[in-house]
């Protein structure tokens, strides 16, 4: 029974995998569940059985990659440092965890605005946004940090991650030790007093 229940999970596996390679590949609307089980070597019949539908399978791999990165940032996260700190273990720590998975990060910010995947799927189960949040109201108790919505807070520090890797992706900058450190920077001088 065992080694159904691991066989079962790499055809899952596989099922996703195959699933963020086409997806980078085609698009979300030309890629068929038919592509998806050829690419991942299973019949249609296992895709059903693991995700009852497109949408399902989309969001469950959006909750994945969202869980996986959020327990990558917050690894070695010290919640009692100092905001600054903590704001720069965030940065650095989502800059590498993206460029460890670049592929998983372009499906995963394609799609974390996506009307696509439902609100419910976006659920923060390793608690990452919440520290990131916590940076914030943190910051401002203190006074050190702007007085302006986290929600907002989050979305600018995000934005500058993200485009950051994006150009290290298409070959635009280098996201090496001493890159990190100035996006830390600029993460900090944008939300900043």
């Amino acid at each position: 029974m065992l080694a159904r229940y691991f066989m079962m999970d790499t055809k899952r596996q596989r099922i996703l995998t195959a699933t963020i390679q086409l997806i980078d590949e085609n698009g979300l609307q030309s890629t068929p569940m038919s592509a998806i089980a050829k690419r991942a070597g299973v019949a249609m019949g296992t895709i059903y059985h693991h995700f009852p539908s497109k949408e399902a399978l989309v969001a469950e791999l959006y909750q994945e990659l969202t869980d996986k990165l959020g327990n990558y940032v917050l690894a070695d996260y010290d919640a009692k440092a100092p905001v600054r700190t903590r704001l720069a273990q965030m940065v650095k720590n989502s800059i590498k965890f993206i460029l460890l998975h670049p592929q998983e990060f372009m499906f995963w910010d394609q799609y974390a605005y996506s009307p696509y995947i439902k609100p419910l799927a976006k659920v923060d189960k390793s608690g990452w946004m919440k520290a990131m949040k916590q940076i914030f109201v943190d910051g401002q108790a203190q006074e050190i940090l702007k007085p302006i919505d986290n929600e907002f807070l989050t979305k600018v520090v995000w934005g500058i991650i993200s485009a950051l890797v994006k150009g290290h992706i298409v070959g635009k900058i280098v996201l090496d030790e001493a890159a990190l450190e100035t996006a830390v920077s600029l993460c900090w001088d944008a939300i900043k007093r």
